[in-house]
C-alpha cells in the first residue's frame, strides 16, 4: 500500500500514525511525500 500525503508537519503526521498501524496489522506500507519529511516516515 503507497499512501501519498502533501502538506505540512500537521497534515502528514496522521498519515504517519496509520502507516504504523498498518504495519503493525501486518501491511507493507510505503510513503511518498515531500523530500522534507523523509525522515519523519
Amino acid at each position: 500500500m503507497t499512501i501519498l500525503t502533501l502538506g505540512t508537519r500537521g497534515d502528514i503526521q496522521p498519515f504517519v500514525a496509520l502507516g504504523v498501524g498498518l504495519r503493525r496489522a501486518g501491511h507493507a506500507v510505503t510513503f511518498a511525500t515531500m523530500p522534507t519529511f523523509q525522515r519523519s516516515v
